[in-house]
């Protein structure tokens, strides 16, 4: 299943056609552990499993030629199966072991495209969406490539949010069978995509499903375009498994759709600062550090059904929440102005 983002591509073709005619982040840990989703004894102990639809990623400075990057690291399960999954309910777990935030975007191909490869991708849409970013902050800089028009027909199909520096997290997505590229787009300091940076890969999802059942939530959050966020409250501490909704989907000025994510607020941790954050099209949009703790969310799941609005898309995030001070946020342009940025409070007691 495939949605046309023709509106996507035509504002970047038209971009790049109008265009044409006229070192990594250090990777130095905390001097405290960061908030993790799960505790430390089931991580450690937690391995992946195919066949429960539970898959392991590991995000870190890695070193492709040309410089230093990012990078992900598939399970040696994934890797020895010509890095093959099977379909299902399937359970992402993003070990960030760096001092920058990651996320995992899942990206579906389509079916006639399912041979490409990790260089085809990077040429005809990584390098390109580099170029637009560059010339962003920099208008001298003309970008040289155009978006592959077939990237109108790519599904976002979920996978785990905004995950901190030394923090892990997880997400739960149903994959169909297909070809999946795995892309983090956050910045560096100098506004380079992580992806770009070299934290891309390519996986199959086959016809052969796993095991897993759809999990069961402690609580529910759900997300619109006409009525922002939603979630139920009280939110009370502990661990949860929270059943995330969008109940459509839209297109916003940053030309994706809307996600949702977690974030851990510190005391000194400024709410407009956050909002303003979370657009990739600013120059300093997405560029780590963040200005507040990310632990985990559910990506953009963008399907024809939801764009028309006629059938919801669901994901699961497990988060453990101690008390304090928390927000949900979607990385769409101006949260607060579209009700995409929810802060609420996790009280001591279950109260």
């Amino acid at each position: 299943m495939k949605y046309l983002n023709s509106t996507l591509v035509a504002v970047l073709l038209v971009v790049f056609g109008a265009l044409a005619a006229c070192d990594g982040t250090p990777n130095t840990a905390p001097d405290a552990p960061a908030l993790s989703t799960h505790d430390a004894a089931p991580m450690a102990a937690l391995a992946t499993d195919l066949d429960a639809g539970i898959v392991r990623i590991g995000a870190h400075a890695g070193h492709p030629e040309g410089g230093p990057g990012w990078k992900f690291q598939l399970p040696d399960e994934v890797t020895a199966q010509d890095r093959q999954i099977p379909s299902g309910w399937t359970t992402f777990i993003l070990d960030n072991k760096s001092g920058a935030e990651h996320f995992i975007l899942l990206l579906r191909v389509p079916d006639e495209l399912s041979r490409i490869t990790m260089e085809e991708w990077r040429d005809q849409v990584t390098v390109p969406f580099q170029e637009i970013m560059d010339f962003i902050i920099d208008p001298s800089k003309v970008p040289d490539s155009e978006l592959a028009e077939w990237y109108g027909q790519v599904e976002s199909s979920g996978g785990p949010g905004f995950t901190g520096a030394w923090t892990s997290s997880e997400a739960t997505v149903h994959l169909e069978p297909g070809t999946y590229f795995l892309d983090c787009y956050v910045k560096d300091e100098d506004g380079q995509f992580h992806s770009y940076l070299g934290m891309l890969e390519r996986i199959e999802v086959t016809e052969e499903a796993n095991d897993a059942s759809q999990p069961e939530p402690t609580m529910r959050v759900s997300v619109s375009s006409t009525d922002g966020i939603q979630f139920d409250r009280p939110v009370t501490a502990g661990q949860h498994m929270v059943e995330v909704v969008f109940e459509d989907q839209a297109f916003y000025d940053h030309l994706l759709g809307h996600d949702l994510h977690l974030v851990r607020m510190g005391p000194e941790d400024n709410v407009a600062e956050l909002g303003g954050w979370m657009n990739w099209m600013a120059p300093d949009g997405l560029v780590a550090p963040a200005p507040a703790s990310f632990i985990g969310g559910v990506q953009t799941i963008l399907t024809p059904e939801g764009l028309a609005g006629s059938a919801p898309a669901i994901g699961y995030l497990s988060a453990h929440l101690e008390p304090g001070r928390y927000a949900w946020v979607s990385e769409v342009p101006d949260p607060h102005t579209q009700n995409m940025l929810k802060v609420f409070n996790v009280p001591r007691g279950g109260r």
